[in-house]
């Protein structure tokens, strides 16, 4: 719709991490992100290159935010636009929030359709991982806004890898570029039949990337056979003459709530279920884990 990407500038955002050195802020630049938010399964705020998991984000610098909560990044609200950020951070939010749903839903119709979703009692259909549905997949969602850094370029390859290769943790992921140049912003998917990088076509604040993650694979990838959803593993690569260009991106990690039980979605296959206990073939795991313990094994090799 011809909306700016971020609701703020990025030199707001970095007078913020100014203001944070001093001790004006609600954290310090340079120390650990505070876990601010109430239930929330990570930090909130702002983390330097080479924190908050030094080899995913060692050229990678910017902020987190968990769950509903959205801090005010200046406390005493004196910065140009301080005081509308909050609503207008929710509202851009809210936006990419209804445009996961509406992923989500066509997720829950495809699988329906080709019988491969277990029964989910009481839900409404089309809102089974919609906020405040059933396997609720928004509300405890967090995003990243973050600006890429410099990184060397190997001479064998021709190019700066600036993020390597990954499976996102969640059930799906959106991504929005603030850019068009390059296109697709060096951001490349793994072609596991070839095993080639396929570059993402396109980006820019009209574009979104809709990416799917390992919790997918485990709720959903274990279905009849001929279904088998791509591992989605990707990475970022930056040529020489694109260094210079500003590399910032939203994305927002769609995912449950940090106690949800990892129930499958997806009946597993017939061999898979003889091989297993008996309850898997019900699509019920032989021992069912929470989702807060999966992630914090996930963010443990992300270190």
């Amino acid at each position: 719709s011809g909306c700016l990407l971020f609701p703020v500038s990025w030199n707001y955002v970095c007078r913020w991490r100014r203001c944070c050195a001093l001790g004006c802020g609600f954290g310090h630049a340079s120390a650990p992100l505070a876990d601010l938010a109430e239930g929330a399964i990570g930090p909130n705020g702002y983390h330097a290159p080479g924190e908050l998991g030094a080899r995913y984000n060692r050229f990678r610098s910017g902020f987190v935010f968990q769950g509903r909560t959205l801090w005010p990044l200046l406390g005493d609200g004196a910065a140009p636009g301080a005081a509308d950020f909050v609503p207008r951070l929710d509202g851009w939010r809210g936006g990419v929030w209804r445009l996961a749903e509406a992923v989500l839903g066509r997720l829950e119709a495809e699988l329906g359709d080709a019988g491969l979703l277990l029964p989910q009692p009481g839900h409404i259909s089309g809102r089974l991982f919609a906020e405040g549905g059933l396997r609720d997949m928004v509300s405890h969602s967090q995003f990243h806004i973050k600006r890429m850094h410099p990184a060397p370029v190997k001479d064998q390859e021709g190019f700066a890898v600036r993020m390597p290769l990954h499976q996102d943790p969640g059930f799906i992921s959106i991504v929005l570029h603030a850019s068009a140049d390059p296109p697709g912003q060096g951001l490349e998917v793994l072609d596991e039949a070839c095993g080639a990088f396929v570059p993402i076509p396109s980006s820019g604040p009209e574009v979104a990337t809709v990416v799917v993650g390992q919790l997918f694979h485990l709720l959903c990838g274990r279905g009849r056979a001929g279904y088998r959803p791509a591992k989605a593993a990707h990475r970022v690569v930056t040529r020489p003459m694109d260094m210079d260009k500003e590399r910032l991106a939203a994305t927002f990690f769609f995912q449950p709530a940090p106690g949800d039980l990892l129930e499958p979605l997806v009946a597993p296959s017939e061999a898979l279920a003889d091989a297993c206990a008996p309850g898997l073939a019900q699509g019920v795991p032989a021992q069912q884990e929470a989702f807060s313990d999966r992630r914090s094994r996930t963010l443990a090799r992300y270190a």
